[in-house]
C-alpha cells in the first residue's frame, strides 16, 4: 500500500523538485520514502509510503488526520508523548523527537534544508516510527545562504522573519517549536 499525492499539473516542478529531494535522501529511515512519479494532461501524481497519522494528531485529537492512539496495529500499548502526573515528555516522546532530529540531520548532511517542519509534516507509519514529509519547500543549501521566505507561519524563524540570509537555521527553530507544540 502507499499514499498517493496528487498535484495540480501546473505544480509540476514543485513536484519533481519534491521528488529529487526525497529520492535523494530517503534511504534514511526518518524520511518519508517516494517510490514513484506519474502525471497526466491535468495531474503530477506522486506515490508516497504509507503512513498512519502524523504528531499533529497528538495535538488537536484527530482533526489533522486519522486520530493518533500512538499504538499499532499488532496490539503495541498505547503511549503518552507527556507524563500526565509530572508534565515532562515521556522516554517514548523523546525518542520520537529524537527520531525528527536524526531525520532533520541527515537533510541537512546532504545540503537540503526543509523549510516546513511542524507536526503535521512529522508523520508515524504502521510501526510508530517517524518520518519526515513534505519536502515541496526545500531548498539547496550548498548553493549558499537563502534569502526567501517559506514555511508555516507560527514556525517561522528570526532569521526568516527579518529577512536575512539563513541555511538551516529555520528547521533547527521550527524543531523547538514543534517539540513545545508536542510537550506542552
Amino acid at each position: 500500500p502507499v499514499a498517493v499525492k496528487r498535484l495540480l499539473a501546473h505544480f509540476h516542478e514543485l513536484a519533481r523538485a519534491e521528488l529529487q529531494t526525497l529520492i535523494a535522501s530517503d534511504e534514511h529511515p526518518n524520511i518519508l520514502r517516494c517510490f514513484a512519479m506519474e502525471e497526466d494532461a491535468d495531474f503530477v501524481y506522486v506515490a508516497l509510503e504509507r503512513c498512519v497519522s502524523a504528531l499533529a494528531s497528538v495535538v488537536d485529537g484527530g482533526a489533522m488526520g486519522t486520530g493518533l492512539d500512538l499504538a499499532n496495529k499488532e496490539g503495541r500499548d498505547a503511549f503518552d508523548l507527556v507524563n500526565p502526573a509530572t508534565r515532562r515528555p515521556t522516554p517514548e516522546g523523546m525518542t520520537l523527537m529524537r527520531d525528527v532530529c536524526e531525520g532533520l540531520h541527515a537533510l541537512h548532511c546532504r545540503g537540503i534544508v526543509h523549510r516546513d517542519l511542524k507536526p503535521q509534516n512529522v508523520l508515524l507509519d504502521t510501526e510508530g516510527l517517524v518520518r519526515i514529509s513534505d519536502m515541496g519547500l526545500t531548498a539547496d543549501i550548498t548553493k549558499g545562504p537563502i534569502k526567501q521566505c517559506s514555511g508555516t507561519r507560527g514556525y517561522w524563524s528570526p532569521e526568516t522573519i527579518k529577512k536575512e540570509p539563513y541555511s538551516t537555521e529555520p528547521d533547527w527553530w521550527s524543531l523547538g517549536v514543534t517539540a513545545f507544540v508536542l510537550f506542552s
